[in-house]
């Protein structure tokens, strides 16, 4: 590529970095993380592996493993310690990921500029168009979850792939498919259905792409039973045949929630060059529809938990945008294949309204308006009780506890109470019953290990001892998101 496309193209990848990362960190600032417990989770346990203490978390009661006993396996969290060592801070790791897109955005650059050699000065033009497409501004400012490093993986796969096509008796690339690969297998156990699908790209990329790929896919088969003995915990629906039958009963609707349906025609509709790549995109649509049929878990659309599983998806969506693009580029004229790239902007703009809207606010983050009543915890690390909103701030810190997803017995609460430094909790119960059971079994338990209430803000009190704070109340962690730094 001439050194000029080059120099467009990392200077744009660098953009939708800064962009894409103050979007992140600003939600994460601003208090509106999409599944904060989820965030405090992975926060926490990098903090406390940062700090040599290994994979310790207390954020979320149901998975006390280590990196290679968690829930899910996704070992690309060991990239996260040097950044946390360094500045042990939510909104850093939050941006972090987000760079990852950036990655995504200018590899689906690159793929353009090597499939449209002619238009080299166009590449630029479309790695903005797929940075800022609404599925990669939407996975990118989704918290901090390992999967969405599926994405960089697969197009770093579909790159290889590009660049193999065109020397198939190249080792350099088949070096490539295969560390993408290896990125995708250590986002999470997906990665050899993944894998799998992008297999029918590799027809014409050479015998030495096709193994990478498949060698890929093969250790990330191995991996789980490696680790576990088993296959991995990625069942998204039990009884698939079931659904199926329910659904053409007439029981249960195709489609379950209109938000993830709308999104997928957005997503669609700022992304048409995909068309032209269909060895890419339908693969990919085939694992949307899947999520959006038979997963059994939350919506997987904006504002909605289970966002981050469009991730396995947007591994091949995301880069058929750009193969498609180069493909047609390849064929048009300079003048239409500029209307091309700038058609291609506008529906970005048009279809990817919400999203947009959303990252221009998160980029110029506010306080979450928790952060003045929360502020004295911060030069504290012992044990505290939070709400959710406010678990990813405090989570630097051995012990957390999070209201509503403690769901222990009144004994347990009460013997966790005794051990509390400090809390916050809502002034008024819940509206759900059994969120308002457990609150009025933490504001017994508190009063009985010595709190008072010592200030409300923002429809939360916080709870304070009216004897002296432990040892263990008094050593200062570095302040973590939205807090001021603690005083001499």
């Amino acid at each position: 590529m001439p050194a000029a496309a080059t120099r467009r193209l990392l200077a744009v990848t660098l953009l939708l970095g800064a962009v894409l990362g103050l979007a992140a960190a600003g939600r994460v600032h601003s208090g509106l993380s999409l599944s904060p417990p989820d965030l405090a989770f992975f926060f926490q346990s990098c903090w406390s592996a940062a700090a040599g203490r290994g994979f310790a978390q207390t954020a979320l009661e149901f998975d006390r493993g280590s990196l290679l006993g968690s829930i899910h396996l996704s070992p690309v969290r060991l990239a996260h310690l040097p950044l946390c060592a360094v500045l042990p801070d939510a909104r850093a790791l939050a941006a972090l990921q987000a760079l990852q897109l950036a990655l995504a955005a200018g590899l689906a650059g690159a793929c353009v500029a090597r499939l449209a050699p002619q238009h080299r000065a166009l590449a630029a033009g479309m790695a903005l168009v797929v940075g800022l497409h609404p599925l990669s501004l939407a996975l990118a400012t989704v918290d901090l979850r390992p999967l969405v490093s599926m994405v960089p993986g697969g197009a770093l796969v579909v790159f290889g792939l590009v660049q193999a096509r065109a020397r198939p008796r190249a080792a350099g690339p088949a070096a490539v498919v295969f560390a993408g690969g290896l990125l995708c297998v250590a986002a999470r156990e997906e990665a050899p259905f993944v894998l799998a699908a992008a297999l029918p790209f590799a027809r014409g990329a050479g015998w030495r792409a096709g193994l990478a790929l498949i060698s890929a896919g093969a250790v990330g088969a191995a991996l789980p039973w490696w680790a576990w003995g088993r296959a991995g915990n990625i069942q998204s629906n039990a009884d698939p045949l079931g659904t199926a039958a329910d659904i053409l009963a007439g029981r249960r609707p195709l489609f379950r929630w209109h938000q993830e349906t709308r999104f997928l025609a957005r997503a669609l509709a700022a992304g048409l060059p995909a068309l032209a790549a269909p060895e890419l995109l339908l693969p990919a649509l085939a694992g949307w529809l899947w999520i959006l049929v038979f997963s059994s878990l939350e919506p997987a659309a904006p504002g909605q938990g289970g966002l981050h599983y469009l991730a396995v998806a947007g591994a091949l969506f995301l880069p058929a945008v750009a193969v498609g693009a180069g493909r047609l580029l390849a064929r048009l004229p300079p003048r239409r294949a500029r209307a091309l790239v700038i058609g291609s902007g506008v529906a970005v703009g048009i279809f990817g309204a919400p999203e947009l809207i959303e990252a221009a606010g998160w980029a110029r983050p506010r306080p979450a308006p928790l952060a003045a009543l929360a502020a004295p915890l911060h030069e504290h690390c012992g044990p505290v009780l939070v709400p959710p909103a406010l678990a990813p701030a405090l989570a630097a810190r051995p012990v957390i506890r999070i209201q509503g997803h403690f769901a222990a017995p009144a004994a347990r609460i009460r013997e966790e109470a005794a051990a509390l430094c400090h809390a916050v909790l809502p002034a008024a119960a819940p509206p759900d019953p059994t969120a308002a059971a457990e609150w009025a079994r933490w504001q017994a338990a508190l009063g009985d290990a010595g709190f008072v209430a010592e200030a409300t803000a923002a429809g939360h009190t916080r709870w304070a001892r009216l004897s002296s704070p432990g040892p263990t109340c008094g050593c200062r962690p570095a302040p973590a998101p939205g807090a001021p730094a603690p005083g001499p």
